[in-house]
């Protein structure tokens, strides 16, 4: 039988917290839900009173904001987060580093059931959000919209792994998982799309050179003509350019 999830939602409008207490009593019967808080503060005393499993979190509130709830721990968060917010802006990109997903509202029932299956994964093997990777989130969501990420966290089966993005010398897709090549000659598997990662790194200079390829423009050793051409890499990789994308590619490199 499987375990049901202890969850709690702080989320400052009743009206929204009562929708998604609706969404979730239809479509998550794996889901206990342990109450609603409508502030930071209320939820960081139900929180180390309930200790639920899984927080469906609200970021703009009055006074605290989500982001200080989730800082106020100092070691290891004792539970799992998934975002709820309004808003689709610069934290995206630091949520999907670290969160186990996130849900623009009205949030849709499909959308939060597989939010819900992804935590009930991470759940299943325990691996609950480290200091670390709250510090990625929160050191990202900082530096706002226009900057680049330094790190990414990619989740594995012990742990997480930390890797600094001016590594990384192109992803390649491989259904629906991505295939990191590092500098190093290492390379590491996420079950992240090769989309998200397009929107982690769009402003580190990273492209989108084909369906199954992001370069990272810094490696690139030489463009090779052709009917959308070729990219050889610094590790000797060869990426194959879409016609498509062939004149942006081309201008991002060379600046004309």
């Amino acid at each position: 039988m499987t375990r049901l999830i202890k969850a709690l939602i702080v989320e400052d409008e009743p009206s929204g917290a009562e929708a998604l207490e609706h969404l979730l009593e239809k479509f998550c019967p794996e889901v206990e839900l342990l109450g609603i808080a409508h502030t930071a503060d209320e939820a960081q005393k139900k929180i180390d009173l309930l200790k639920p499993d899984l927080l469906f979190l609200d970021i703009e509130m009055p006074g605290r904001n989500g982001f200080d709830l989730l800082q106020s721990y100092k070691g290891a968060l004792p539970f799992q987060f998934i975002i709820t917010t309004a808003f689709d802006h610069y934290a995206m990109k630091a949520i999907r580093a670290s969160a186990v997903d996130y849900l623009l509202k009205p949030v849709d029932a499909e959308e939060l059931c597989e939010a819900v299956m992804r935590a009930q994964k991470r759940l299943s093997k325990k691996q609950n959000e480290s200091s670390d990777t709250l510090n990625l989130l929160l050191d990202s969501v900082g530096r706002g919209p226009d900057a680049p990420l330094k790190r990414i966290a990619v989740h594995q089966h012990d742990g997480i792994l930390f890797i600094d993005a001016a590594e990384i010398v192109h992803l390649d897709a491989d259904s629906n998982y991505t295939h990191i090549h590092l500098n190093s000659g290492k390379k590491i598997t996420s079950s992240r799309t090769l989309k998200e990662y397009e929107e982690l790194l769009r402003m580190n200079n990273f492209m989108r050179v084909h369906n199954a390829h992001i370069a990272n423009l810094s490696y690139v050793d030489k463009y090779v003509k052709g009917d959308g051409g070729m990219l050889v890499m610094r590790n000797g990789s060869q990426l194959d350019v879409a016609r498509s994308r062939k004149n942006e590619v081309l201008k991002a490199l060379t600046g004309e």
